[in-house]
């Protein structure tokens, strides 16, 4: 969780970063990536139930989210821990406490106003929010996609869970820009920065790559360096963040 929250950290300080933009776009940037998340042929979400790492990336851009929504700051503690060595933790801090009226209320904004309500003093770590509350974050944000009928919901006799694609579209397009960006070298809008940098870092946390894998064949991924672009923006992403950040000192 600690690498998916540093990635949070650089993305909503990076210079790239448009709240502007995010905040146009026709979907939440966690809607975004659970299309990315999704198997468009078979409504197959694949680990929606176990992954952590994936859930985590959810509910990550949620919090993405609410800093273009300028709900949430997100700030750095460096302490020295064992050896000398120095620790960084990611913490945030509400800004407004107004409802969104949208999903973001319910999957994790009014959690995050009852812990500062209970402990108002107390710093929250995303860290260790990431780890509380991913679990149904994946469901939530696809449930909020079955409500704006871009997805449908089947539950099989076993209880499993699939979503076939009902408005193709918007899918086609974020596969698209992916695509662009990985294979072309197209230059990313501040969105597209953010969802597949969170992706992308989710993905490298776990086996399979779940959520962009998918989108290309083999050959593209690792021969024609699909993979190695995709790692590339996440590193620049951080190097920004950290150019930004000294430039403030």
């Amino acid at each position: 969780m600690e690498a998916i929250a540093k990635t949070l950290y650089s993305i909503v300080n990076s210079p790239q970063f448009d709240k502007e933009q995010l905040c146009g776009e026709k979907l939440k940037l966690s809607q975004a990536f659970c299309l990315l998340w999704h198997d468009a042929k078979s409504g197959d979400v694949c680990g929606r139930q176990c992954s952590d790492e994936s859930n985590a990336g959810v509910l990550a851009a949620m919090l993405v989210d609410l800093a273009a929504l300028d709900k949430l700051e997100f700030f750095k503690d460096t302490k020295t821990c064992v050896l000398g060595l120095k620790c960084d933790s990611i913490l945030l801090k509400v800004n407004d406490t107004k409802p969104t009226e949208t999903f973001l209320d319910a999957a994790i904004f009014d959690k995050i106003l009852e812990l500062q309500r209970q402990n108002p003093h107390k710093p929250i770590v995303v860290k260790d929010l990431l780890s509380k509350y991913r679990k149904e974050s994946g469901t939530i944000a696809l449930d909020s996609l079955v409500k704006l009928d871009i997805l449908g919901l089947e539950i099989e006799k076993c209880g499993s869970h699939k979503y076939p694609t009902l408005k193709t579209g918007i899918s086609e397009d974020l596969k698209s820009q992916l695509r662009a960006f990985a294979l072309d070298g197209a230059e990313p809008s501040s969105y597209l920065r953010a969802l597949l940098t969170l992706a992308r870092c989710s993905d490298s946390e776990q086996i399979g790559a779940p959520v962009l894998r998918k989108h290309f064949t083999q050959e593209e991924y690792y021969c024609k360096k699909a993979k190695e672009n995709l790692n590339a923006l996440v590193k620049t992403t951080k190097k920004c963040n950290c150019k930004c950040n000294a430039e403030k000192k």
